[in-house]
């Protein structure tokens, strides 16, 4: 970044990146309970995919192009990929369960239900706030290690 607030807006992406709980709910509700574990493992296995062989592909990137061209791809990527998770997840549908109801995806009911209990509740809001203090300070490292 090249400026403090800057440096601050950079992070405020980290807010939103529950994508492997998001996935996971996804293909709980999508699969059998007897497929279920695979389909978790299979999950699981191709972020920690992601994870180990990421690094290294983002320094070769870097060293290839550079920081900037390392941006724009990943911009790229997901430019494409949004729009391809709008059109193709949203028409799959949940597979019944064994009690026939076939009630799937994300329920706004049952998660305000759960907020209204008090400790889930108290429990939500210290980890939001423990999770902004940790990204602030995250951020503010560079900034006083040049200082």
């Amino acid at each position: 970044a090249f400026n403090v607030p800057l440096l601050f807006l950079s992070r405020l992406p980290t807010l939103l990146m529950h994508a492997m709980h998001a996935a996971q709910a996804f293909v709980t509700d999508l699969s059998s309970e007897s497929k279920r574990t695979h389909a978790i493992g299979r999950l699981s296995l191709s972020y920690g995919i992601g994870m180990v062989a990421g690094a290294p592909f983002g320094g070769f990137l870097s060293n290839a192009v550079g920081n900037s061209g390392v941006s724009i791809a990943a911009g790229v990527i997901l430019i494409v990929v949004v729009p391809l998770n709008g059109t193709l997840l949203p028409s799959v549908r949940p597979i019944p369960k064994e009690d026939g109801s076939s009630k799937g995806g994300l329920q706004m009911t049952e998660v305000f239900r759960i907020f209204r209990i008090p400790s889930i509740r108290d429990l939500l809001i210290f980890q939001f706030a423990l999770g902004v203090g940790l990204s602030v300070y995250n951020s503010m490292g560079s900034v006083t290690a040049n200082e």
